[in-house]
Protein backbone atom coordinates (compact mmCIF):
# COMPACT_ATOMS: atom_id res chain seq x y z
CA UNK A 1 0.00 0.00 0.00
CA UNK A 2 1.02 3.97 -0.93
CA UNK A 3 0.93 5.44 2.01
CA UNK A 4 0.82 9.75 2.18
CA UNK A 5 -2.35 11.29 4.27
CA UNK A 6 -4.80 8.45 3.54
CA UNK A 7 -3.84 4.84 2.32
CA UNK A 8 -4.52 3.94 -0.85
CA UNK A 9 -6.64 0.66 -1.04
CA UNK A 10 -6.78 -0.81 -4.59
CA UNK A 11 -10.16 -2.23 -5.94
CA UNK A 12 -9.80 -5.65 -6.70
CA UNK A 13 -12.14 -5.17 -10.00
CA UNK A 14 -9.97 -2.40 -11.19
CA UNK A 15 -6.63 -3.52 -10.22
CA UNK A 16 -5.49 -3.41 -13.88
CA UNK A 17 -6.12 0.16 -14.23
CA UNK A 18 -4.97 1.12 -10.78
CA UNK A 19 -2.46 -1.37 -9.39
CA UNK A 20 -1.19 -2.82 -12.84
CA UNK A 21 2.24 -3.83 -13.67
CA UNK A 22 4.16 -2.44 -16.38
CA UNK A 23 4.71 -5.53 -18.97
CA UNK A 24 8.08 -7.78 -19.11
CA UNK A 25 11.52 -7.13 -18.72
CA UNK A 26 13.47 -4.68 -20.55
CA UNK A 27 17.12 -5.62 -20.66
CA UNK A 28 18.59 -3.27 -22.50
CA UNK A 29 21.63 -1.20 -20.58
CA UNK A 30 22.66 1.49 -23.25
CA UNK A 31 25.33 3.72 -21.67
CA UNK A 32 26.20 5.71 -19.08
CA UNK A 33 26.77 9.49 -19.38
CA UNK A 34 28.16 12.00 -16.58
CA UNK A 35 28.44 15.28 -18.84
CA UNK A 36 25.99 15.47 -21.32
CA UNK A 37 28.15 16.03 -24.30
CA UNK A 38 26.45 14.71 -27.37
CA UNK A 39 23.80 11.59 -27.18
CA UNK A 40 24.75 8.89 -25.60
CA UNK A 41 24.52 5.49 -27.95
CA UNK A 42 22.79 2.59 -26.28
CA UNK A 43 19.85 1.03 -27.78
CA UNK A 44 16.79 3.34 -28.14
CA UNK A 45 13.28 1.83 -29.61
CA UNK A 46 11.34 4.30 -30.46
CA UNK A 47 11.16 3.81 -34.22
CA UNK A 48 9.66 0.22 -33.76
CA UNK A 49 5.92 -0.62 -33.68
CA UNK A 50 4.53 -1.90 -30.60
CA UNK A 51 4.09 -5.80 -31.02
CA UNK A 52 4.22 -9.71 -29.36
CA UNK A 53 6.67 -12.06 -28.49
CA UNK A 54 6.56 -15.98 -29.55
CA UNK A 55 4.71 -16.44 -25.89
CA UNK A 56 2.89 -13.57 -26.32
CA UNK A 57 4.51 -10.57 -24.03
CA UNK A 58 3.70 -7.46 -25.30
CA UNK A 59 6.89 -5.19 -26.57
CA UNK A 60 6.34 -1.68 -25.55
CA UNK A 61 8.39 0.94 -27.63
CA UNK A 62 9.95 3.56 -26.10
CA UNK A 63 10.61 7.46 -27.49
CA UNK A 64 14.28 8.00 -28.71
CA UNK A 65 16.02 9.32 -26.17
CA UNK A 66 18.22 12.64 -26.44
CA UNK A 67 20.47 11.66 -23.61
CA UNK A 68 20.75 8.34 -21.43
CA UNK A 69 21.46 8.52 -17.78
CA UNK A 70 22.78 4.72 -16.27
CA UNK A 71 22.87 3.90 -12.90
CA UNK A 72 23.70 0.79 -11.00
CA UNK A 73 21.65 0.38 -7.69
CA UNK A 74 24.12 -1.21 -6.04
CA UNK A 75 26.84 1.53 -7.10
CA UNK A 76 28.85 3.14 -4.46
CA UNK A 77 27.87 6.10 -6.19
CA UNK A 78 29.70 9.82 -5.80
CA UNK A 79 29.19 11.92 -2.70
CA UNK A 80 27.55 15.62 -4.12
CA UNK A 81 25.81 16.37 -1.45
CA UNK A 82 25.19 19.90 -0.94
CA UNK A 83 25.60 21.62 2.88
CA UNK A 84 23.24 24.25 3.19
CA UNK A 85 19.45 24.05 1.40
CA UNK A 86 17.03 27.12 1.95
CA UNK A 87 13.80 29.02 1.28
CA UNK A 88 13.13 32.32 0.46
CA UNK A 89 10.92 34.86 1.65
CA UNK A 90 11.45 37.75 -0.76
CA UNK A 91 7.94 36.87 -2.19
CA UNK A 92 6.18 36.57 1.48
CA UNK A 93 3.94 34.17 1.65
CA UNK A 94 3.01 31.68 4.51
CA UNK A 95 1.73 29.00 1.52
CA UNK A 96 5.28 28.97 0.27
CA UNK A 97 6.87 28.43 3.11
CA UNK A 98 4.61 25.71 4.43
CA UNK A 99 4.91 23.77 1.39
CA UNK A 100 8.22 23.92 0.95
CA UNK A 101 8.57 22.61 5.11
CA UNK A 102 6.74 20.56 4.25
CA UNK A 103 8.03 18.72 1.33
CA UNK A 104 12.09 19.44 2.56
CA UNK A 105 11.28 18.41 6.13
CA UNK A 106 12.18 20.99 8.58
CA UNK A 107 15.69 19.41 9.20
CA UNK A 108 16.20 19.96 5.85
CA UNK A 109 16.03 23.66 6.13
CA UNK A 110 19.07 25.02 6.61
CA UNK A 111 18.51 28.87 6.41
CA UNK A 112 15.93 31.44 5.05
CA UNK A 113 16.61 34.50 2.41
CA UNK A 114 15.01 37.44 4.01
CA UNK A 115 15.21 40.79 2.42
CA UNK A 116 16.11 44.41 3.38
CA UNK A 117 14.20 47.15 1.44
CA UNK A 118 15.79 50.33 0.69
CA UNK A 119 12.98 51.92 -0.09
CA UNK A 120 12.63 54.66 2.91
CA UNK A 121 15.39 56.67 5.09
CA UNK A 122 16.58 55.67 8.20
CA UNK A 123 15.35 57.74 11.11
CA UNK A 124 17.41 57.94 13.67
CA UNK A 125 19.25 55.33 12.75
CA UNK A 126 15.96 52.72 12.59
CA UNK A 127 13.75 51.69 9.52
CA UNK A 128 10.44 53.21 9.15
CA UNK A 129 7.14 51.86 9.99
CA UNK A 130 5.98 50.15 6.42
CA UNK A 131 9.71 48.31 5.74
CA UNK A 132 9.85 46.92 9.95
CA UNK A 133 6.30 45.76 9.11
CA UNK A 134 7.57 43.95 5.90
CA UNK A 135 10.60 42.93 7.46
CA UNK A 136 8.80 41.58 10.67
CA UNK A 137 5.90 39.87 8.10
CA UNK A 138 8.90 37.63 6.24
CA UNK A 139 10.86 37.13 10.05
CA UNK A 140 7.22 35.75 10.98
CA UNK A 141 7.44 33.50 7.75
CA UNK A 142 10.44 32.28 8.09
CA UNK A 143 9.46 30.96 11.77
CA UNK A 144 7.52 28.83 10.05
CA UNK A 145 10.74 26.83 9.13
CA UNK A 146 12.24 26.95 12.54
CA UNK A 147 11.97 29.70 15.50
CA UNK A 148 15.84 30.06 15.47
CA UNK A 149 16.56 29.21 11.88
CA UNK A 150 19.26 30.92 10.02
CA UNK A 151 19.19 33.97 7.75
CA UNK A 152 20.83 35.46 4.92
CA UNK A 153 20.09 38.91 3.81
CA UNK A 154 19.34 40.09 0.14
CA UNK A 155 17.93 43.46 -1.50
CA UNK A 156 14.58 43.95 -2.29
CA UNK A 157 14.75 47.01 -3.91
CA UNK A 158 11.32 48.28 -5.97
CA UNK A 159 12.40 51.86 -5.85
CA UNK A 160 15.57 53.08 -3.91
CA UNK A 161 14.89 56.09 -1.86
CA UNK A 162 17.52 59.59 -3.16
CA UNK A 163 19.01 58.59 1.46
CA UNK A 164 20.78 55.95 -0.54
CA UNK A 165 22.40 58.21 -2.60
CA UNK A 166 24.77 60.91 -3.28
CA UNK A 167 24.45 64.25 -4.88
CA UNK A 168 26.21 62.78 -8.38
CA UNK A 169 23.97 59.83 -8.74
CA UNK A 170 26.50 56.90 -7.20
CA UNK A 171 25.19 55.32 -3.76
CA UNK A 172 25.67 56.16 -0.68
CA UNK A 173 27.75 53.25 0.73
CA UNK A 174 27.69 54.33 4.19
CA UNK A 175 23.94 54.55 4.48
CA UNK A 176 23.74 51.46 2.18
CA UNK A 177 25.29 49.34 4.68
CA UNK A 178 23.99 50.93 7.70
CA UNK A 179 20.61 49.35 6.20
CA UNK A 180 21.77 46.03 5.96
CA UNK A 181 23.45 46.38 9.33
CA UNK A 182 20.04 47.88 10.86
CA UNK A 183 18.12 45.04 9.31
CA UNK A 184 20.42 42.35 10.81
CA UNK A 185 20.06 43.56 13.94
CA UNK A 186 16.49 43.06 13.71
CA UNK A 187 16.81 39.84 12.42
CA UNK A 188 19.31 39.11 15.28
CA UNK A 189 17.05 40.62 17.94
CA UNK A 190 14.35 37.74 17.15
CA UNK A 191 16.82 35.19 17.67
CA UNK A 192 17.95 34.50 14.06
CA UNK A 193 21.64 34.64 13.60
CA UNK A 194 22.55 36.07 10.35
CA UNK A 195 24.68 33.92 8.16
CA UNK A 196 25.30 36.10 4.69
CA UNK A 197 24.46 39.02 2.92
CA UNK A 198 24.10 40.10 -0.12
CA UNK A 199 24.40 43.82 -0.57
CA UNK A 200 22.58 43.85 -3.98
CA UNK A 201 20.03 41.55 -6.12
CA UNK A 202 19.76 40.96 -9.83
CA UNK A 203 22.44 44.12 -10.21
CA UNK A 204 22.39 43.02 -13.86
CA UNK A 205 18.63 43.61 -13.94
CA UNK A 206 17.93 45.97 -11.82
CA UNK A 207 21.09 48.34 -12.32
CA UNK A 208 18.84 51.49 -12.83
CA UNK A 209 17.86 51.21 -9.16
CA UNK A 210 20.72 48.76 -7.31
CA UNK A 211 23.76 50.41 -8.77
CA UNK A 212 27.58 49.77 -10.46
CA UNK A 213 30.06 47.45 -9.33
CA UNK A 214 31.64 49.98 -8.42
CA UNK A 215 28.73 51.08 -5.52
CA UNK A 216 28.91 47.33 -4.72
CA UNK A 217 32.56 47.50 -4.06
CA UNK A 218 32.32 50.37 -2.33
CA UNK A 219 29.55 49.01 -0.18
CA UNK A 220 31.31 45.98 0.61
CA UNK A 221 34.41 48.06 2.09
CA UNK A 222 32.12 49.60 4.05
CA UNK A 223 30.63 45.98 5.20
CA UNK A 224 34.42 44.67 5.74
CA UNK A 225 35.31 47.42 7.85
CA UNK A 226 32.43 46.99 10.52
CA UNK A 227 33.15 44.30 13.01
CA UNK A 228 29.60 43.38 13.60
CA UNK A 229 29.93 41.43 10.19
CA UNK A 230 33.23 39.45 10.79
CA UNK A 231 31.06 36.43 11.37
CA UNK A 232 28.99 36.73 7.87
CA UNK A 233 29.61 35.59 4.59
CA UNK A 234 29.12 38.84 1.73
CA UNK A 235 27.58 37.13 -1.22
CA UNK A 236 28.61 39.15 -4.75
CA UNK A 237 27.64 38.35 -8.34
CA UNK A 238 24.10 37.83 -7.19
CA UNK A 239 22.88 37.88 -11.05
CA UNK A 240 20.01 36.97 -13.24
CA UNK A 241 21.75 36.09 -16.12
CA UNK A 242 24.85 34.07 -15.77
CA UNK A 243 26.52 35.33 -18.47
CA UNK A 244 27.22 38.58 -16.67
CA UNK A 245 27.68 36.91 -13.32
CA UNK A 246 31.94 36.47 -13.37
CA UNK A 247 31.92 40.41 -14.49
CA UNK A 248 29.99 41.37 -11.18
CA UNK A 249 32.04 38.51 -8.89
CA UNK A 250 35.84 39.16 -10.54
CA UNK A 251 35.09 42.88 -9.82
CA UNK A 252 34.64 42.41 -6.05
CA UNK A 253 35.37 38.87 -5.11
CA UNK A 254 38.69 40.11 -3.07
CA UNK A 255 36.15 41.79 -0.58
CA UNK A 256 33.85 38.29 -0.56
CA UNK A 257 33.36 35.02 0.49
CA UNK A 258 30.58 33.51 -1.72
CA UNK A 259 29.70 34.07 -5.32
CA UNK A 260 26.05 33.84 -6.33
CA UNK A 261 24.04 33.72 -9.47
CA UNK A 262 21.03 31.82 -10.06
CA UNK A 263 19.71 31.36 -13.99
CA UNK A 264 16.85 33.04 -16.05
CA UNK A 265 18.51 33.87 -18.94
CA UNK A 266 22.20 33.69 -20.74
CA UNK A 267 24.17 30.27 -21.80
CA UNK A 268 24.35 27.11 -19.67
CA UNK A 269 28.39 27.34 -20.21
CA UNK A 270 28.17 30.38 -18.11
CA UNK A 271 26.01 29.08 -15.22
CA UNK A 272 28.41 25.82 -14.80
CA UNK A 273 31.99 27.79 -15.36
CA UNK A 274 30.76 30.77 -12.97
CA UNK A 275 30.69 27.91 -10.43
CA UNK A 276 33.67 25.92 -11.04
CA UNK A 277 35.33 29.57 -10.83
CA UNK A 278 34.00 30.43 -7.47
CA UNK A 279 35.12 27.02 -6.10
CA UNK A 280 38.73 27.38 -7.77
CA UNK A 281 38.64 30.68 -5.78
CA UNK A 282 38.40 28.94 -2.72
CA UNK A 283 34.92 30.84 -2.60
CA UNK A 284 31.44 29.42 -1.70
CA UNK A 285 29.60 29.00 -4.63
CA UNK A 286 25.31 30.04 -4.04
CA UNK A 287 22.42 30.01 -5.98
CA UNK A 288 20.24 32.11 -3.96
CA UNK A 289 16.98 31.98 -6.24
CA UNK A 290 17.10 27.93 -7.36
CA UNK A 291 13.63 28.47 -9.81
CA UNK A 292 13.89 24.26 -11.32
CA UNK A 293 15.66 21.45 -10.21
CA UNK A 294 17.55 21.49 -13.01
CA UNK A 295 19.10 24.92 -11.57
CA UNK A 296 20.01 22.07 -8.39
CA UNK A 297 20.91 19.75 -10.59
CA UNK A 298 23.67 21.23 -12.78
CA UNK A 299 24.92 23.60 -9.94
CA UNK A 300 25.39 20.63 -7.87
CA UNK A 301 27.48 18.78 -10.54
CA UNK A 302 29.97 22.14 -10.62
CA UNK A 303 30.61 22.87 -7.24
CA UNK A 304 27.01 24.73 -5.30
CA UNK A 305 27.50 24.29 -1.90
CA UNK A 306 24.52 26.41 -0.53
CA UNK A 307 20.91 26.10 -2.67
CA UNK A 308 17.52 28.39 -2.04
CA UNK A 309 14.64 27.41 -3.62
CA UNK A 310 12.84 30.51 -5.28
CA UNK A 311 8.92 30.62 -4.06
CA UNK A 312 8.36 27.30 -3.11
CA UNK A 313 9.78 23.45 -2.90
CA UNK A 314 7.49 20.98 -4.20
CA UNK A 315 8.09 17.36 -4.36
CA UNK A 316 10.69 16.73 -7.01
CA UNK A 317 12.24 19.80 -4.86
CA UNK A 318 11.94 18.41 -1.69
CA UNK A 319 12.72 14.83 -2.79
CA UNK A 320 15.78 16.42 -4.42
CA UNK A 321 16.89 18.32 -1.02
CA UNK A 322 16.67 14.89 0.84
CA UNK A 323 18.26 12.48 -1.95
CA UNK A 324 21.49 14.73 -2.14
CA UNK A 325 22.68 13.99 1.07
CA UNK A 326 22.95 10.28 -0.52
CA UNK A 327 24.83 9.50 -3.49
CA UNK A 328 24.31 10.49 -6.72
CA UNK A 329 24.03 7.29 -9.34
CA UNK A 330 23.95 8.88 -12.76
CA UNK A 331 23.88 11.93 -14.30
CA UNK A 332 23.18 13.80 -17.56
CA UNK A 333 22.53 17.57 -19.09
CA UNK A 334 21.49 18.72 -22.50
CA UNK A 335 22.94 22.09 -22.72
CA UNK A 336 21.34 23.40 -25.66
CA UNK A 337 18.34 22.51 -24.46
CA UNK A 338 19.22 23.88 -21.04
CA UNK A 339 18.05 20.54 -18.99
CA UNK A 340 19.41 17.86 -16.65
CA UNK A 341 18.60 14.70 -15.07
CA UNK A 342 20.42 12.33 -12.27
CA UNK A 343 19.46 9.33 -10.46
CA UNK A 344 20.14 9.64 -6.72
CA UNK A 345 20.08 6.75 -3.55
CA UNK A 346 18.76 8.84 -0.52
CA UNK A 347 20.62 8.03 2.60
CA UNK A 348 17.15 5.98 3.75
CA UNK A 349 18.48 3.72 0.94
CA UNK A 350 15.72 4.91 -1.70
CA UNK A 351 16.73 5.44 -4.98
CA UNK A 352 14.63 8.02 -7.61
CA UNK A 353 15.15 9.62 -10.73
CA UNK A 354 14.67 13.42 -11.45
CA UNK A 355 14.59 15.63 -14.14
CA UNK A 356 14.23 19.35 -15.12
CA UNK A 357 14.16 22.21 -17.49
CA UNK A 358 14.91 25.75 -17.36
CA UNK A 359 11.91 28.51 -16.03
CA UNK A 360 12.43 30.49 -19.65
CA UNK A 361 14.44 28.75 -21.62
CA UNK A 362 13.94 25.05 -22.33
CA UNK A 363 13.74 22.97 -25.22
CA UNK A 364 11.89 19.84 -25.19
CA UNK A 365 14.48 16.90 -24.25
CA UNK A 366 13.78 13.30 -23.52
CA UNK A 367 16.30 11.47 -20.81
CA UNK A 368 16.13 7.56 -20.96
CA UNK A 369 16.90 5.94 -17.62
CA UNK A 370 18.72 2.64 -17.38
CA UNK A 371 19.09 0.27 -14.20
CA UNK A 372 22.13 -1.54 -15.26
CA UNK A 373 22.09 -4.44 -12.71
CA UNK A 374 19.00 -5.68 -11.95
CA UNK A 375 15.00 -5.28 -13.05
CA UNK A 376 13.30 -2.58 -11.47
CA UNK A 377 10.03 -0.93 -11.27
CA UNK A 378 9.46 2.78 -12.03
CA UNK A 379 6.67 4.73 -10.23
CA UNK A 380 5.29 1.16 -10.15
CA UNK A 381 5.66 0.30 -13.80
CA UNK A 382 7.60 -2.82 -14.43
CA UNK A 383 9.97 -4.66 -13.89
CA UNK A 384 12.19 -3.11 -16.73
CA UNK A 385 15.57 -1.82 -17.14
CA UNK A 386 14.90 1.32 -18.85
CA UNK A 387 12.58 4.40 -18.27
CA UNK A 388 11.97 7.18 -20.47
CA UNK A 389 10.91 10.81 -19.28
CA UNK A 390 9.88 13.79 -21.58
CA UNK A 391 10.78 17.03 -20.17
CA UNK A 392 8.51 19.88 -21.91
CA UNK A 393 10.38 22.97 -22.62
CA UNK A 394 9.27 25.76 -25.17
CA UNK A 395 9.54 27.45 -28.31
CA UNK A 396 12.01 30.50 -27.18
CA UNK A 397 13.11 32.90 -24.27
CA UNK A 398 9.61 32.98 -22.37
CA UNK A 399 7.51 31.13 -25.03
CA UNK A 400 5.75 28.78 -24.03
CA UNK A 401 7.67 27.63 -21.13
CA UNK A 402 6.51 25.15 -18.62
CA UNK A 403 8.89 25.25 -15.88
CA UNK A 404 8.93 21.17 -16.29
CA UNK A 405 10.38 19.36 -13.21
CA UNK A 406 9.78 15.36 -11.77
CA UNK A 407 10.69 13.16 -9.69
CA UNK A 408 10.14 9.06 -9.83
CA UNK A 409 10.50 6.08 -7.38
CA UNK A 410 12.67 3.28 -8.58
CA UNK A 411 12.12 -0.08 -6.55
CA UNK A 412 12.71 -3.58 -6.82
CA UNK A 413 11.88 -6.41 -4.29
CA UNK A 414 9.75 -6.39 -1.67
CA UNK A 415 9.72 -2.54 -1.77
CA UNK A 416 7.54 -2.03 -4.72
CA UNK A 417 4.76 0.87 -4.85
CA UNK A 418 1.50 0.26 -7.08
CA UNK A 419 0.93 1.81 -10.20
CA UNK A 420 -1.20 4.86 -9.20
CA UNK A 421 -3.42 5.19 -12.10
CA UNK A 422 -6.88 4.19 -12.05
CA UNK A 423 -9.70 3.95 -9.75
CA UNK A 424 -9.50 3.69 -5.78
CA UNK A 425 -10.62 4.37 -2.49
CA UNK A 426 -9.08 6.24 0.19
CA UNK A 427 -8.50 4.91 3.23
CA UNK A 428 -7.11 7.20 6.75
CA UNK A 429 -4.37 4.79 8.14
CA UNK A 430 -5.59 6.14 11.61
CA UNK A 431 -8.99 6.05 11.78
CA UNK A 432 -9.62 3.31 8.97
CA UNK A 433 -12.37 5.47 7.45
CA UNK A 434 -12.52 6.04 3.56
CA UNK A 435 -12.57 9.78 2.24
CA UNK A 436 -16.42 10.69 0.71
CA UNK A 437 -17.87 13.34 -0.60
CA UNK A 438 -20.45 14.54 1.89
CA UNK A 439 -24.01 13.91 1.02
CA UNK A 440 -22.55 12.91 -2.49
CA UNK A 441 -22.99 16.11 -3.45
CA UNK A 442 -21.88 17.36 -7.57
CA UNK A 443 -21.21 21.10 -6.90
CA UNK A 444 -17.93 22.79 -6.50
CA UNK A 445 -16.41 23.00 -3.36
CA UNK A 446 -18.49 20.18 -2.13
CA UNK A 447 -17.06 19.40 1.29
CA UNK A 448 -15.50 16.16 1.83
CA UNK A 449 -15.26 13.81 4.87
CA UNK A 450 -14.59 10.05 6.51
CA UNK A 451 -17.43 7.59 6.34
CA UNK A 452 -17.30 3.82 6.61
CA UNK A 453 -16.78 2.19 3.46
CA UNK A 454 -19.64 1.24 1.51
CA UNK A 455 -18.54 1.21 -1.92
CA UNK A 456 -20.64 4.06 -2.87
CA UNK A 457 -19.85 5.78 -6.08
CA UNK A 458 -19.20 9.16 -3.96
CA UNK A 459 -16.51 7.19 -1.93
CA UNK A 460 -14.69 6.31 -5.38
CA UNK A 461 -12.00 8.13 -6.81
CA UNK A 462 -9.78 8.20 -9.89
CA UNK A 463 -6.34 8.94 -10.36
CA UNK A 464 -4.36 9.68 -13.51
CA UNK A 465 -0.61 10.65 -13.70
CA UNK A 466 -0.20 14.45 -14.67
CA UNK A 467 1.17 14.49 -18.16
CA UNK A 468 4.79 16.15 -18.30
CA UNK A 469 3.22 19.03 -20.45
CA UNK A 470 0.87 20.06 -17.56
CA UNK A 471 4.03 22.22 -16.48
CA UNK A 472 5.70 22.93 -13.14
CA UNK A 473 6.26 19.75 -11.02
CA UNK A 474 4.43 16.88 -13.16
CA UNK A 475 4.79 14.37 -10.27
CA UNK A 476 1.79 14.90 -9.34
CA UNK A 477 -1.73 12.94 -10.08
CA UNK A 478 -5.10 14.37 -11.46
CA UNK A 479 -7.79 13.34 -8.04
CA UNK A 480 -11.40 13.39 -9.88
CA UNK A 481 -14.37 12.34 -7.73
CA UNK A 482 -15.92 9.21 -9.80
CA UNK A 483 -19.88 10.70 -8.77
CA UNK A 484 -19.37 13.19 -10.32
CA UNK A 485 -16.70 13.74 -13.12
Amino acid sequence: MNVLRFTLILLAQFLSSCGGGGGGSDSSSGSSSNNGGGDNGGTDNGGTDNGETDNGAVIVAEPVSDRTVAFSTEDEGLNKAVPLWGLDTAWPSTENMLRGVRFMGSEQVDLVRISFTPTAPLVAGALQADELNLLNQRIGIAELASPAVDVVLNADAPAVDDWFKNVDGTFNAANWAQLIDVTRQHVESRGHKVVAAAPFNEPDYWGSTQGTMQDFYNIAVELRSDPNFDGVRLTGGNTLDPDFALDWYNFFKDKLDEGNTHQLAGAFDSYAGFFEQVVADGHRAVNDELHNVMEAMVGVEYGLQTGIWWGTAERARGEFVKASDGKRLGYAEHRPNWTAASVYRAPNGKVKAFGGASERQATTTTYRFVSKDRDVFYNGVGPKRQYTMIIEGGTGYQIDQLNAESVVDITWGEDIQPVVNGRCFLVNRNSELALEVAQAASDDGANVQQGFYAGDQNQLWDFAPLPPRNGGDFSYFKVTATHSG
